[in-house]
């Protein structure tokens, strides 16, 4: 069932919504803030004081501040990439933070993946550290609209293709659940079989300069597309999903090989019941 998406109104010229929009070409054009029960399960939205709800907000509370540097440096400064080749690329938000931008895959589809991405960034925008982007990159098969209940006016792969001409471009983000939300959503129907890299790295590197705390790339399944290791290089941290009683170790290990230059930072174990 697909939500009545509400236009924003703004004063400033184009360069971002009223309160929910942010600058540097990007900006908020409509807003969406009842999410129905879907076909994914949404606890931070649907249910904030289940336990499922709370294990979401500890794993954004450790992406955010429980991982120190291999070099000793503290959390989110100077960490180094798998390979040791330096420090993560990480950019000043507007509020003074540092920008995040995460990868959020899985060995194979229907491992959870989209709903840990929505979860997350959900999870991440209640922290009020600044605006956070929650990007829909599988091209192919994509889950995050139809999972929130609403079709984009301008589908993220029509966006996408712009930024990967020479062209002027930007990009018409839905203020989704709440006002630091924002999403950029494939629409049911309009998949598409090319995944370009320079959208991508414009996408990411727009992203970095509008001023978002994080950045959430809800990317392809890493064994079933080649495409999820266009995002290498790109992104600070990757996380992981494992279905549980379905995904191999074997598996799970070779999709974290498929991002060289960005370190697993968590994984999360999708579908276990009682105790984890």
């Amino acid at each position: 069932m697909m939500g009545t998406l509400v236009e924003e109104r703004h004063e400033n010229g184009g360069r971002g919504v009223g309160r929910r929009g942010v600058a540097g070409g990007m900006r908020v054009t409509h807003a969406h803030e009842d999410v129905p029960p879907g076909p994914l399960e949404l606890p931070v939205i649907h249910d904030p004081t289940a336990d499922a709800a709370a294990r979401y907000r500890v794993l954004a509370h450790r992406l955010r501040n429980g991982h120190e540097s291999r070099n000793g440096h503290g959390p989110r400064n100077g960490h180094e990439s798998r390979n040791g080749h330096g420090p993560l690329n990480v950019n000043e938000s507007r509020n003074g933070h540092e920008t995040t931008v995460l990868a959020v895959t899985s060995a194979r589809a229907r491992e959870g993946k989209t709903t840990c991405a929505i979860n997350l960034a959900a999870a991440l925008a209640e922290r009020g550290e600044g605006p956070v982007l929650l990007a829909d990159l599988c091209v192919r098969s994509p889950k995050l609209a139809e999972s929130l209940g609403f079709a984009p006016e301008t589908c993220a792969t029509l966006q996408l293709a712009r930024a990967n001409g020479d062209g002027a471009h930007g990009w018409e983000l839905i203020a989704v659940w709440r006002d630091e939300l924002h999403v950029l959503a494939i629409a049911p129907g309009q998949e598409t079989e090319v995944l370009a890299p320079r959208a991508i790295e414009t996408l990411v590197g727009d992203a970095r300069q509008s001023g978002y705390a994080y950045v959430v790339l809800d990317c392809p399944a890493a064994l079933a597309s080649p495409d999820v290791g266009l995002c290498d290089g790109l992104v600070d941290g990757l996380v992981l999903t494992a279905r549980a009683g379905v995904t191999r170790k074997s598996a799970l290990l070779r999709a974290a090989e498929a991002f060289d230059a960005a370190p697993v930072l968590a994984v999360v174990l999708m579908g276990a019941r009682g105790k984890r």
